[in-house]
């Protein structure tokens, strides 16, 4: 059932291009693509994917930038909304209780006291430090470790600039220097996180991975690394 409770979610669902002057619908020309914030509009596109699709599976290199797997944002149809369904379950109340608060709590206060003193501070280095440090917490990785939390950033610096070439005007062709050195900075974080994935299949803990692969099975018996 679509969600038309707003006047641009209507004019969206009756004729694209009106509401494309209304807004926050907004065409690319030179793609051809829409690109949409509205988040009833984004709830249309979710619920309309018989006609209405992402143009992330479409563009050059997408499937190299996420492995070409099953996920979320190369999937249709059926396959798409059960994806979305075992998403949403690692949000919410659901999600949270495997999440450990303090741990968190921890990792912010210990990387604020990194800016203490500093005049001027840059939070916008905090900002950028602190979610791949939880996230990696969560995984299982080991925070504490310097140098190898310096090397995961840095690699994740390389896997952001091809990401931002994918989606840049004329797009990014697979040989290009940047899809190269990405692909290989992808699969070095890959490498880093295998072994802690191929553990919690094996030996099950209370934890985000373990929960993803006992969800995962259980939606998709082939689910994998």
């Amino acid at each position: 059932m679509h969600d038309e409770s707003t006047p641009l979610a209507r004019a969206f669902a009756a004729d694209v291009e009106k509401a494309c002057a209304i807004g926050p619908i907004h065409r690319d020309e030179p793609s051809g693509r829409l690109v949409i914030s509205g988040f009833a509009e984004c709830l249309q596109v979710l619920n309309n994917d018989r006609t209405l699709t992402r143009a992330d599976r479409f563009l050059p290199c997408t499937r190299e930038f996420w492995g070409g797997g099953r996920m979320v944002l190369l999937s249709e149809g059926a396959e798409h909304r059960k994806l979305h369904a075992l998403q949403m379950a690692f949000t919410g109340d659901e999600g949270a209780e495997f999440v450990d608060r303090a741990q968190i709590k921890h990792l912010a206060e210990n990387l604020f006291e990194e800016f203490l003193g500093r005049h001027p501070c840059d939070l916008a280095k905090y900002a950028d430090k602190l979610p791949p440090m939880v996230g990696c917490s969560n995984i299982g990785l080991d925070v504490t470790d310097v140098q190898l939390m310096e090397r995961v950033n840095a690699l994740r610096l390389v896997r952001d600039k091809w990401r931002h070439a994918i989606f840049a005007p004329g797009g990014c062709s697979p040989e290009s220097e940047v899809a190269i050195e990405g692909a290989k900075a992808v699969e070095e974080l890959c490498e880093l996180f295998r072994p802690i994935v191929r553990a919690r299949r094996e030996r099950p803990e209370e934890d985000l991975v373990s929960r993803a692969w006992a969800l995962g099975l259980a939606t998709f018996p082939d689910w994998g690394e």
